[in-house]
């Protein structure tokens, strides 16, 4: 029979109108209790591991205010999925979109956790709570301190692309945009930047709106994980663009920036040094990984006389201590005259037009292709080299 005045394996807190450990509503950690008193007097868990000790909701959870169930989501359930992960407990439908934990509380981690809790000796329902928080922490207190640059087994490195979601297609139908096309008043939109992502052989790939999102998204991943993070969107020499507007002035085509603070650019790159910092975003990028901005003339300051003259892609590679590579002249999107989006042109010479472009198949390229021939050369100040390579 337990002994009361030291029983805290529990899910559930006492329910104040019952008297009672509430199976309804917390699981099946329950008591029929006839000692309420030492059981109020319980000290608060407080989670001492660095994987977990600083996540407000997953604290809570140790002290069921309240227990993290299925249908739950956000970054405390991602950081369970990884925790669950690196103890061996595969995750493989969760993981499957983006290589990596989607923060969704479905089926599949209800059932992992319920592994565990077996594995454990824990009561198996499913829930993570008092018992199973408290457990969590303690495996990831007694696990060794990983040194600088370790990179787990598990974690594999890769291309992750991160497209503009930002710009809505003006056209209202594909009839009405073709003849933008043929009037050369065209420019890609949202579902031209999806399938660009689409035609590369990476294996995250994620809409993104503006620099923040950008951030939250480079967060999630694990250390060492991020080989090579292409950006694709639209773009000048001093600012890089997720978001804005499309719209036809004068018979050509303008393109608008959203708000200054939504871009990639020297200006908002310098306000978020502090969140870069604070979440060591640099760590999880591989020794050697690189940033390729696939935006027309984004490195167009560049030359082999001033290394790293372009001031964006100096930027970018302080701030995530990696080399980052652009392109000197206008990359062209296509749509083809079929429908048919997802394909890019470039001529490194610089002497052919868009409309050149089409005419040319050789030159029509996906993204792995396009990505491998930025010629800017390399720009990487934000490692000690700050060389540039014609």
């Amino acid at each position: 029979m337990m002994n009361r005045q030291t029983q805290w394996l529990f899910e559930a807190p006492p329910d104040p109108v019952t008297s009672r450990y509430s199976n309804f509503e917390y699981g099946s950690e329950y008591l029929e209790n006839s000692n309420l008193e030492a059981l109020w007097e319980l000290e608060a868990v407080v989670l001492r591991s660095d994987r977990f000790r600083n996540d407000s909701r997953l604290q809570a959870a140790a002290n069921n205010r309240p227990p993290i169930r299925q249908g739950e989501r956000g970054r405390a359930v991602q950081t369970l999925q990884q925790a669950l992960i690196d103890l061996s407990f595969p995750m493989p439908i969760s993981t499957r979109r983006y290589g990596t934990p989607d923060g969704i509380y479905g089926a599949e981690t209800a059932a992992t956790v319920r592994r565990f809790q077996l594995k454990y000796g824990l009561t198996v329902d499913g829930v993570v709570g008092r018992n199973t928080m408290s457990r969590l922490d303690q495996l990831f207190q007694r696990r060794p301190k990983r040194p600088p640059g370790f990179i787990p087994v598990a974690v594999i490195p890769q291309t992750m692309v991160a497209f503009a979601s930002g710009y809505p297609n003006p056209h209202s139908s594909l009839a009405s945009e073709l003849q933008a096309l043929n009037r050369g008043v065209w420019e890609p939109s949202n579902p031209d930047f999806a399938a660009i992502a689409a035609s590369s052989s990476a294996t995250a790939q994620q809409g993104i709106d503006g620099l923040p999102s950008l951030l939250d998204w480079v967060k999630q991943q694990n250390p060492g994980s991020i080989q090579k993070l292409i950006l694709v969107g639209h773009s000048n020499k001093t600012a890089f663009s997720f978001s804005g507007k499309i719209s036809v002035s004068k018979n050509k085509p303008v393109v608008t920036f959203d708000s200054p603070q939504f871009a990639i650019q020297k200006s908002t790159l310098a306000a978020a040094q502090p969140t870069i910092t604070k979440n060591q975003l640099w760590n999880r990028f591989t020794p050697g990984a690189e940033i390729i901005l696939v935006g027309c003339n984004i490195a167009a300051g560049m030359n082999s006389s001033d290394p790293c003259s372009m001031e964006l892609l100096e930027a970018l590679s302080n701030a995530f201590k990696v080399c980052v590579r652009g392109f000197k002249r206008r990359i062209c999107v296509f749509l083809s005259h079929k429908g048919i989006r997802g394909r890019t042109g470039y001529d490194v010479k610089g002497k052919l037009s868009c409309n050149d472009l089409t005419k040319q198949p050789k030159l029509h390229l996906n993204l792995d292709q396009i990505s491998a021939l930025a010629d800017s050369g390399l720009c990487c100040a934000g490692v000690g080299a700050p060389l540039l390579t014609i």
